[in-house]
């Protein structure tokens, strides 16, 4: 009986769940932009400066060139002589490994980052057939 009736009027007082110890949501959101916000823009930036830095083709981020991690095969469809030291011979239906998206030299608009028996280098977009992504 009487048991019962306390935790009820307990539970229904006033001062029961919009006491001052709750969390601020809008003020917690605020701090939470407030902080973030100059990390995602170094963030950018710095992304940024990388793809404009060079043409170093060795960019670092994982052993893709290798299999490992996230990366993509094709096939070649036609045989590919390279022009210079930046670009990859291919013969007709040889299976190379590409660079996953974030890797892929922008600047070079109908060209992807590949590899092949430990070479890496730069293989005409048109001349190639995606087959699978792989993750690892």
């Amino acid at each position: 009986g009487e048991g019962g009736g306390l935790t009820l009027e307990g539970g229904t007082g006033p001062k029961s769940g919009s006491g001052g110890g709750g969390f601020n949501v809008p003020l917690l959101l605020y701090i939470g932009h407030l902080l973030a916000a100059p990390y995602i823009i170094w963030k950018l930036l710095n992304s940024a400066q990388q793809n404009q830095s060079g043409q170093d083709l060795a960019v670092p981020g994982g052993n893709w060139e290798k299999g490992e991690g996230e990366h993509f095969i094709a096939k070649a469809s036609f045989p590919f002589t390279a022009g210079n030291q930046n670009e990859l011979s291919l013969t007709d239906g040889q299976l190379v490994v590409l660079a996953p998206q974030k890797l892929q030299v922008h600047q070079q608009n109908g060209w992807f980052l590949a590899a092949q028996d430990g070479k890496s280098g730069l293989v005409p977009a048109n001349y190639v057939k995606i087959i699978s992504k792989r993750n690892g």
